[in-house]
């Protein structure tokens, strides 16, 4: 009796992701074009890029699909995935060095894609606003306002560096670092027709479970990265912007 059910829940989930799959495709017509690399052909003009913007969305541009919350996997237009959120290391010994080397050198599926990303964010209005929340919350009330002036001040200051330097003689603005790691499957045409089975999700969550706990051993903590992260981190990289960005919302309903 629970074969059967797992199997039906299993019939229900691959239903789902083609339905998903086929009503983004409506949603998105036709895949955009793309611009001839050949040796003849001439760069696109700025008028061109242009209005290849106009007509294709960047979302259109890009794999994702939807995300499982329970297994932590991403299911992207031809592959499955997870992503990793971790914090970088100051300095690694050679120790640690082998154990990272070790995740990279380690047994995979074939058309295994890992990629590790540090992102050097220039945003880092939520440290400076949580440090000036407890600077200005001074126990003497006489000084109460006399701190929190001081802490705004500060505030203001660091946050001119963000496209700048705050020294003229030296290159130094304050940034707030991301590790990514992303590790996804490519999907062949079997799979992206009938669907992933079980045995494979349950060996890409022993994989992530594995580099979660290499990660560890190297000193390094990680926790999974979950979409709304993952779109704001984005939303930074695409649109930068003088003030701090405003914080999205993560909707599974949403296709774009």
């Amino acid at each position: 009796m629970a074969n059967s059910q797992l199997n039906v829940f299993d019939q229900i989930s691959r239903l789902n992701y083609k339905f998903k799959r086929a009503v983004r495709g409506v949603a998105k017509g036709s895949p955009p074009p793309v611009f001839s690399t050949e040796e003849n052909q001439s760069i696109p003009t700025i008028a061109e890029i242009k209005a290849f913007s106009e007509r294709h969305s960047l979302s259109s541009l890009l794999p994702y699909e939807s995300y499982d919350s329970e297994s932590g996997l991403y299911f992207n237009t031809d592959s499955v995935g997870f992503m990793l959120y971790a914090f970088p290391a100051v300095g690694l010994n050679n120790s640690q060095l082998k154990i990272l080397n070790e995740i990279m050198a380690g047994s995979h599926e074939i058309d295994t894609q890992i990629q590790v990303t540090l992102i050097s964010s220039p945003d880092v209005s939520t440290q400076t606003a949580a440090w000036a929340k407890a600077r200005g919350g001074a126990s003497n009330a006489n000084n109460h306002g006399v701190f929190e002036t001081l802490a705004a001040k500060r505030t203001d200051y660091l946050a001119t560096g963000k496209w700048k330097s705050l020294f003229k003689d030296q290159s130094w603005s304050p940034r707030d670092y991301h590790l990514i790691i992303s590790y996804s499957v490519t999907l062949h045409k079997a799979m992206l027709e009938d669907g992933v089975d079980e045995q494979f999700l349950t060996s890409l969550s022993d994989s992530q479970k594995q580099i979660t706990g290499a990660l560890r051993s190297a000193g390094i903590s990680s926790i999974p990265l979950e979409p709304e992260v993952f779109i704001n981190l984005l939303s930074g990289l695409l649109n930068p912007s003088v003030t701090p960005p405003p914080h999205i919302l993560y909707n599974e309903n949403d296709f774009y």
